[in-house]
């Protein structure tokens, strides 16, 4: 009697099909059922009897389940508790802006809170950080953009404003008219901030693909200096923007009648519990004051 069988089990009893058990597990409606029947066999019970169109626990079934629910209860706890014994680490896949501006002020104070809890942190750009997720190879995800995936719960915990940068010497108001004139440096399709900066650029009545993009370019830091070379203007986030503002290699321009605000997400998967240390970190970044006291550093 192995957990992938009373899983398998569980899932049927309680969604009334093999279909459904095979869904959620990732397998065939066929594997599914087999794994069912292979627990039959080897108890010499019938467990579950169709009904018409559904699938309906026999008293044998019945009994089973309350033990099957607690099993894999204990069984979840006792990974995750061996998990957290074994190593307290924590595992993210961001992107660019929250990867590259934010974590790396934020890691200071995650530190002197919890000094036993190690962090590892891959940037990649939106499409690549909710494949890492997907395949279980991070614990969470940081993105610019909330994911559209039942699988994936996404939940804000910062909001910045992506402002319009250009080289030195560009005067300090451009009217939005003008933005189509261009030239632009734009991020990569898979980019979350791309994906921005098309919808707000929408809502303003400027349609993205009217822009001349001189050059699309694989990061936020890629854009800044390739504006700061002189190759045109870029919506970036203001995180980003200020270092290179601060010492003089671009410029922040106001565009009245466009602001660009959005929020950041931490994304987990539904189906995973997260370790202590994973959640400590999310509830870390949850907190505002984490947030807010990192924007002085």
């Amino acid at each position: 009697m192995d957990l992938p069988t009373l899983r398998a089990f569980r899932i049927a009893a309680q969604e009334g099909s093999y279909a459904a058990a095979g869904r959620t597990l990732g397998i065939t409606q066929a594997a599914a059922a087999a794994r069912v029947h292979e627990l039959e066999r080897k108890l010499a019970v019938s467990l579950l009897q169709r009904h018409g169109k559904r699938l309906c626990l026999t008293p044998a079934g019945e009994f089973l389940l309350d033990y099957a629910d607690r099993i894999l209860i204990l069984a979840a706890q006792a990974e995750e508790r061996i998990r957290d014994v074994a190593q307290q680490r924590v595992r993210v896949a961001a992107s660019t802006v929250p990867g590259t501006y934010i974590l790396p002020r934020l890691m200071g104070r995650f530190r002197d809170l919890y000094p036993g809890i190690a962090v590892e942190v891959e940037t990649l750009d939106s499409a690549g950080v909710i494949a890492r997720l997907a395949a279980g190879t991070c614990d969470l995800a940081l993105t610019g953009a909330p994911v559209a995936r039942a699988d994936l719960t996404s939940t804000p915990f910062l909001e910045e404003q992506l402002v319009l940068v250009a080289p030195p010497g560009h005067p300090a108001t451009l009217a939005l008219a003008s933005l189509s004139a261009g030239p632009f440096v734009a991020r990569e399709a898979g980019s979350g901030t791309q994906a921005t900066v098309d919808e707000a650029l929408r809502a303003a009545a400027v349609d993205p693909a009217r822009l001349r993009v001189a050059v699309r370019l694989g990061s936020t830091p890629a854009v800044i200096n390739a504006v700061s070379a002189g190759l045109g203007l870029a919506l970036v986030s203001q995180w980003a923007a200020a270092p290179d503002q601060a010492a003089g290699r671009v410029v922040v321009v106001d565009v009245p009648g466009l602001t660009i605000t959005r929020h950041l997400y931490i994304v987990q998967r539904r189906d995973v519990l997260l370790s202590s240390a994973a959640q400590a970190f999310a509830g870390f970044l949850r907190e505002p004051s984490n947030v807010t006291a990192s924007r002085d550093v």
